[in-house]
């Protein structure tokens, strides 16, 4: 079974296409690339061989509760890392 993950915003990529990494490995830096409205984050997808976006919260399993939907912003609170709310954005395959 192939699974293929899109990393979008980096301001620094780490890894290439292909490689292997594991579990604790940077791939990259968070940015504001592309239409970020100059906001850091990371708009992360997974999708599964010959089919639609997975909801890849399943399978961030010990990183953070999968039933709360944050990211941290420090240029909305003036520097200072705070949590901010978001909700999933469906995208589709924009990036092939």
């Amino acid at each position: 079974m192939l699974w293929s993950t899109i990393y979008c915003h980096l301001d620094e990529t780490n890894v290439q296409g292909g490689q292997k990494v594991k579990r604790g490995d940077v791939l990259g830096k968070v940015g504001t690339t592309g239409h970020s409205l100059g906001v850091p984050h990371l708009h992360f997808g997974l999708w599964q061989e010959s089919s639609d976006v997975v909801d890849p919260l399943p399978f961030i399993v010990g990183c953070f509760d999968p039933a709360k939907r944050v990211t941290y912003s420090e240029q909305a609170s003036g520097g200072k890392p705070r949590l901010v709310l978001t909700y999933p954005v469906r995208c589709g395959r924009l990036w092939r």
